[in-house]
């Protein structure tokens, strides 16, 4: 895997109060994560979520950007991968349920 392999999603959230960021955090992640993987993608967990906020006094909102790293797998492999772990695919699980 070489740094042209990997692509950047960034995704734009806009909400009223900050604390709705933070408590909606990891089904954002989640959600993104989903659609990313739709694509053909699939996260990189070596390499952290970024996100950056601005405050937009006019509009009284906070503007969230969202980054995560993922690597092209196809959707086919993507749909069967959580993510990718020191170079390594990491095949999704599902539990039994009795």
């Amino acid at each position: 895997m070489t740094d042209k392999n990997i692509k950047r999603f960034q995704y734009d959230i806009q909400v009223k109060d900050s604390g709705d960021f933070l408590k909606q955090y990891d089904s954002l992640i989640k959600t993104f994560t989903g659609m990313m993987r739709d694509e053909g993608y699939v996260r990189i967990l070596d390499l952290d979520p970024y996100h950056q906020v601005e405050y937009d006094e006019s509009k009284d909102v906070f503007n969230y950007v969202l980054t995560l790293q993922a690597v092209y797998v196809g959707r086919k492999q993507a749909a069967c991968t959580e993510a990718m772990v020191n170079g390594k695919l990491l095949p999704r699980s599902t539990r039994e349920t009795k």
